[in-house]
């Protein structure tokens, strides 16, 4: 691969440990590159955490106060990535990560 024709580089992103390092690793292709990078989190949309019809209790999640800390740990790594002098662009979607990214 001309490493020359990376335009875009996807980084999906839980802020685990291994999440950091591959944002790191973006990072560096990003400086090779000049790409932009376009970091995603899913937030995991509840409603999809028991398939049905299996009968459980629900624990309400207050959503603003999650995507409040989703967004704020993002915004921290775009922020890392325009420190680093390359382009970023993010995105926080709601559902499964599984058919959200792609």
């Amino acid at each position: 691969m001309d490493l020359r024709t990376v335009k875009r580089i996807l980084v999906p992103t839980d802020f685990s440990d291994p999440s950091v390092e591959a944002l790191a690793s973006a990072i560096a292709l990003g400086k090779t590159t000049g790409a932009t990078l376009d970091l995603v989190h899913v937030a995991f949309d509840t409603a999809y955490a028991v398939p049905p019809p299996i009968d459980v209790a629900v624990v309400p999640v207050d959503m603003g106060k999650v995507m409040e800390r989703v967004n704020a740990s993002l915004a921290a790594e775009v922020e890392q990535v325009r420190a680093a002098g390359l382009t970023c662009d993010s995105a926080t979607p709601l559902g499964r990560p599984e058919t959200e990214i792609g």
